[in-house]
């Protein structure tokens, strides 16, 4: 319906209303996105490029934003905190886990300014 579907990524918090769920938004049939994924449409009006904000994580299942921070996208979204997780870590290649961000509290480059 015109209501949308609520998102909030389970990391970072960010909230927003998407505009569809799924893999090929009804505004665009000749895009077709790999994953469930939760799409907004182009806030420049573009219906060639909609724009996916995340999606559920394939392990814990939990909503996650498409952030490098929050979660990667190998054949499957993941959030970084299963993504730390060595029976993840084990299935990625070593050029993805490269890709993994440490825990807030594994070190103070992280830290927010």
């Amino acid at each position: 319906g015109d209501e949308g579907y609520p998102f909030r990524c389970s990391l970072c918090e960010f909230e927003c209303t998407a505009d569809y769920v799924g893999r090929t938004p009804p505004w665009n049939r000749s895009m077709v996105f790999i994953e469930e994924a939760y799409v907004v449409r182009d806030p420049l009006g573009d219906a060639a490029h909609p724009v996916c904000v995340g999606a559920a994580c394939a392990a814990c299942s939990k909503q996650v934003c498409a952030m490098p921070a929050c979660s990667l996208f190998y054949a499957k979204r993941i959030c970084m905190v299963c993504a730390r997780t060595p029976a993840v870590q084990e299935q990625l290649p070593a050029e993805v886990l490269s890709a993994v961000t440490p825990a807030p509290s594994e070190g103070a480059s992280g830290a927010p300014t």
